[in-house]
């Protein structure tokens, strides 16, 4: 097997993210101009807590854009911002992975959840990806098929909870 990086779809890899840390700025602009107006502590204590808010989005966001590699024996996940953050799992150490469909605002995009020990390690979505079904049809692990998952119980499995079979349903 060649190697296969992903690519970004143009509105969900990094327009988004760079749109939503413009639009977050002007917003702290605009309060930062009426901080610089008042010497109330309490409107100190607002704008520090809005920077830090500020800070840990940012932070949130950029780390959700992930370059994909595939190789003949492992899969890697690289944050671009953070290159130093980067994962590698051998197709080995995993135990399969199954397909959903995420929910979203945007609708319904469908995503690979690659599991071990009943976590999931790895996600990657069609919404992120243009070239999503080359990364899915290039996975050398088992296929567990397409599992139906609510959106609360999305969230749950994502922040580290197991699956306990909810991919035999």
């Amino acid at each position: 097997m060649h190697s296969i990086k992903s690519k970004y779809t143009f509105f969900g890899g990094l327009v988004l993210p760079i749109f939503l840390c413009l639009m977050i700025s002007f917003l702290a602009f605009i309060l930062s101009l009426e901080f610089m107006e008042s010497s109330n502590n309490v409107m100190i204590l607002s704008f520090s807590g809005l920077v830090i808010g500020y800070i840990l989005v940012l932070l949130f966001v950029l780390s959700q854009i992930k370059i994909i590699k595939l190789n003949s024996d492992s899969i890697t996940s690289i944050i671009p911002v953070f290159t130093f953050l980067h994962k590698v799992h051998g197709w080995k150490e995993n135990d399969f992975y199954i397909t959903i469909d995420e929910y979203s605002r945007a609708g319904t995009h469908e995503a690979v959840w690659i599991i071990r020990n009943e976590k999931v390690i790895q996600r990657f979505s069609s919404f992120y990806y243009s070239n999503y079904k080359e990364l899915k049809n290039n996975l050398q692990i088992e296929y567990k098929g397409k599992t139906d998952i609510g959106a609360y119980r999305q969230v749950y499995y994502l922040l580290g909870g197991r699956l306990r079979n909810e991919h035999n349903r």
